[in-house]
């Protein structure tokens, strides 16, 4: 499982986000992302809306990697 705060890559076949996880207060299974935020890039990154299916992972980070908050 997740802890808080560690980096997760999400992503689809358009694109990946990486930012840090929250856990808990969603059902099992679901992802949520902060699509309304200011300077949210969540929505043009990965192609994705609601209840589209997308992949989770510890990222992989690296000098060049793109955090989103």
């Amino acid at each position: 499982g997740l802890a808080g705060g560690e980096l997760v890559s999400v992503s689809t076949a358009t694109g990946e986000i990486t930012l840090p996880a929250v856990v808990g207060g969603v059902a099992g299974g679901t992802v949520w992302l902060p699509e309304c935020s200011a300077g949210s890039t969540v929505r043009q990154s990965l192609g994705a809306g609601h209840g589209d299916p997308v992949s989770l992972s510890l990222a992989v980070t690296s000098s060049h990697s793109e955090v989103v908050r």
